[in-house]
């Protein structure tokens, strides 16, 4: 009997089996934004995961210290701005260290430097991570392009000059949708 197998791969392929089943269940993501941008990628991450049949709660990292027993996984993200990680996300690894350490945890960064031209700004931009890990043993860890609309022709100009940036939205969506998705089979 070939067919059950096939029918097994059509419903997982459909979403009607999850793949995830009997693994992680609950998903929080804590994210700091400076302007929208990376808070629109962690609403991705959430509607991909559910999308996958896991419970997810998203939420600014406004929350100092949490319970976060009934979660099996903890992503957090951070906008950079002048090379450094959003303080409300660091402020909450370090409120929140010790239950961390014994949690999964996956890291990402979202940051338009990565796109830059200069290749010692791309690659100082993969170390970001780090910044936000406080001593944490993440499981996997990404740095994705992030969203910096026009700010006039000065600004343009100087942000090209120095840290070989350009204006425009360099998210991609297909990579951070495949990051997600490959922390189900963690």
């Amino acid at each position: 009997m070939k067919i059950i197998p096939v029918l097994f791969l059509v419903f997982l392929l459909s979403g009607q089996i999850s793949a995830n089943e009997g693994k992680m269940k609950n998903v929080l993501i804590v994210y700091g934004s400076f302007s929208g941008s990376t808070k629109e990628v962690a609403e991705k991450m959430k509607s991909t995961l559910e999308k996958n049949k896991l419970s997810v709660d998203a939420m600014a990292a406004d929350v100092k210290k949490m319970d976060l027993k009934k979660y099996d996984l903890v992503i957090i993200g951070s906008a950079i701005r002048g090379d450094a990680p959003h303080e409300k996300v660091l402020g909450f690894v370090k409120a929140n260290k010790e239950k961390l350490e014994k949690k999964k945890v996956a890291l990402f960064i979202v940051c338009i430097t990565i796109t830059s031209k200069y290749e010692e700004k791309r690659k100082n931009a993969e170390k970001y991570p780090e910044k936000i890990a406080g001593g944490l043993n993440p499981v996997s860890t990404a740095v994705f392009a992030g969203n910096a609309p026009s700010s006039g022709w000065f600004a343009n100009m100087m942000g090209n000059l120095f840290l070989g940036i350009k204006p425009g939205d360099f998210r991609d969506w297909d990579k951070i949708n495949e990051w997600v998705i490959s922390l189900l089979k963690l």
